[in-house]
């Protein structure tokens, strides 16, 4: 077996983007309970993930760039 440097570039298949959402309200009262906060990120629609682009349709991924809107206004992450 001949043992070549692999690239990740080499073996990448596609492209996409996942947002991972937190109610932080439900989060800060599990917290001050002692409780696991992490029950503050387990609802329906939590772990939102984009589709999917073939990485041979992306000439360079360095360029690439996304923004979020909800109902058509511009958000910034924190």
């Amino acid at each position: 077996m001949i043992s070549l440097p692999i690239r990740p570039c080499h073996i990448l298949l596609s492209y996409g983007i996942g947002l991972d959402l937190t109610a932080r309200d439900v989060q800060s009262v599990l917290k001050q309970k002692g409780l696991p906060w992490t029950k503050g990120k387990g609802f329906r629609g939590a772990a939102c993930v984009s589709d999917f682009v073939a990485a041979e349709k992306i000439t360079d991924p360095q360029q690439l760039s996304f923004s979020l809107t909800v109902n058509g206004q511009a958000r910034r992450c924190r």
